[in-house]
Parts: C-alpha cells; sequence; structure tokens
C-alpha cells in the first residue's frame, strides 16, 4: 500500500514506503492497549463520518494535514496529534461501527497515520520530507553531528511529556515516547523512567528489567535505579536477584522503607525510595 499525493516529487514515493507488517502490527498492538486505557467512543453515526471525511481526503493530504499539524509542530504535537487519529482510526472500530467487511478501510487510514508519525518523529526522514515537499529546501544535507543533536532535543520532548503523560496514569502512550527516546539518546533518566513505567504492566516485565538495567549500568551510584530494578525483579519472582538488589539500593539509600520491608519479606535489611516519577522532577 503507497500513499499517493500529486503534489510531491518524485524523491518524495521512497519516504512513503508501505510499513514493515512486524512495525505495523506493533503500533496496531500498543494503540489497541492505549484504547482498553482510554476509550474512543463516540455516537456511531458520529464517528463514521469522521472516517469517510478523513477516507475522502487521506490521500491527496501530507503528513502534516493528515495529522491536523502545522509544518513547524514540535516533537511532542506530533506524538499527540498521532495519538488523536490513531485512536480514531483503529480497526478494532471495524465491529462497533457496523464496518466488518470494510476493516481494511480503517487499516489503511491506521497505517497512513502511523506512517506520518514515524517520518515526523524522526528529525531526518523529517528533514528529507520536507525538502520534498519544497517546504524547507536545505541546499546541504545536515551532517550527522546536527541530526544527533536534533534527536537528541527531540528525545528530551518526548522523555518531558512522558512524565507528565505517567503522572496522569496514561502509561501506554507515555511507554510509546519513552521508547522513541532511548532509541535516540538512551540516557539513564530516560531508560530508568520507561523501566518504570514498563514494570507496572505484566507483560512488560522482561522488558522493564532490561531497561533499569541499561540505567544502572549508566549511572551505578543511583538509588532509585536499583530499587526500581530490584522492584521488578520482585515481581518477576527473581528473589535472589531482588534481594541483592534492594541490599544494593539500601547501601545508596540508607533507611529506606520500601527496600527494607521488601528484604524482610524476602528473607534478607531499610528508607522509603518513592521511584523516579515521585523524587525526580528536573
Amino acid at each position: 500500500m503507497t500513499e499517493t499525493n500529486p503534489r510531491l516529487p518524485a524523491p518524495a514515493g521512497a519516504l512513503d514506503a508501505p510499513l514493515a507488517p512486524e512495525i505495523l502490527a506493533r503500533f496496531l498492538q500498543r494503540i489497541d492497549e492505549l484504547l482498553d486505557a482510554k476509550p474512543y467512543e463516540p455516537p456511531s453515526a458520529e464517528h463514521r463520518a469522521q472516517l469517510a471525511a478523513l477516507l475522502a481526503e487521506a490521500g491527496g493530504r501530507t503528513h502534516y494535514e493528515l495529522l491536523g499539524l502545522p509544518v513547524g509542530a514540535a516533537a511532542g504535537e506530533v506524538a499527540g496529534a498521532f495519538e488523536e487519529l490513531a485512536r480514531r482510526v483503529h480497526p478494532r472500530h471495524a465491529a462497533r461501527l457496523g464496518l466488518g467487511e470494510r476493516r481494511d478501510l480503517l487499516l489503511m487510514l491506521f497505517e497512513r497515520a502511523t506512517r506520518a508519525y514515524l517520518v515526523l518523529s524522526d528529525p531526518q526522514r523529517r528533514s528529507r520530507y520536507d525538502r520534498a515537499l519544497d517546504l524547507h529546501p536545505e541546499p546541504e544535507a545536515r551532517s550527522p553531528e546536527e541530526v544527533a543533536g536534533a534527536r537528541r532535543q527531540m528525545a528530551r520532548e518526548y522523555f518531558e511529556r512522558a512524565r507528565g503523560l505517567a503522572r496522569s496514569e496514561e502509561y501506554h502512550y507515555a511507554v510509546e515516547l519513552l521508547r522513541d527516546a532511548v532509541r535516540w539518546d538512551p540516557r539513564p533518566e530516560y531508560l530508568a523512567l520507561l523501566g518504570e513505567i514498563e514494570g507496572r504492566n505484566p507483560k512488560w516485565l522482561e522488558r522493564a528489567a532490561e531497561h533499569l538495567e541499561r540505567a544502572v549500568r549508566s549511572r551505578p551510584d543511583e538509588g532509585d535505579f536499583r530499587l526500581q530494578l530490584a522492584q521488578v525483579y520482585d515481581r518477576q519472582g527473581r528473589v535472589e536477584r531482588a534481594v541483592a538488589a534492594y541490599r544494593e539500593a539500601l547501601e545508596r539509600l540508607p533507611g529506606n522503607e520500601e527496600a527494607s520491608k521488601a528484604l524482610e519479606r524476602l528473607g534478607g535489611g531499610d528508607a522509603k525510595g518513592r521511584g523516579w516519577l515521585g523524587r525526580r522532577r528536573g
């Protein structure tokens, strides 16, 4: 499935290549989980009218237009606009709207929304797309250092937005933002927040442990990271690792009540670790 847009010069076609099935499946699953936590169920007639309007115009819209964004939209705006559109066009709505055999139309819209997000959320791909649209012509490609700097900036924006979403208990999309942030700039605080949030979902405990282990390796003296890792090991039933991590957390957070109580319960020591969400604000 390719997106056609008569306004785009030929080079833009490469940017609109079909998504790999595994990538599309990953986004479908994550938005499906988000819909479980944050349903989108307007009146059926209203919802069908929204979809009809999108279907009528989607093929001629730029990625910016599809997501309802200005050309200079910030990374956080891109993420928020994608979440809103993806929740609206997810194929799970087909049965409720009586579109059973036309589920493919919703899938097409979802794929286009996802492709738009992937292009506009990546500085290098976005720059190429803008040049193809002749929005921001650049006579010379940016250097690897400039691209890396732009990605670090976007990763910081994603981290800040994800932290706000987590405080509002909107965990699913916070995870999506943080996974992009650590891909672009794997700072220990990004990894730790991702691991802490993933650790709330039993299905994500293995990933949570991996991300928190990376955070601990990057910043071994940070007691909060070790406490979060110990709690994930604890939920996994990895008792020996949990005890060792709780003890290491206590060495860095003397008197920590959560670690002390956990060690007593597991058979092994003390303070109050409130976790990265509660203790860190900067």
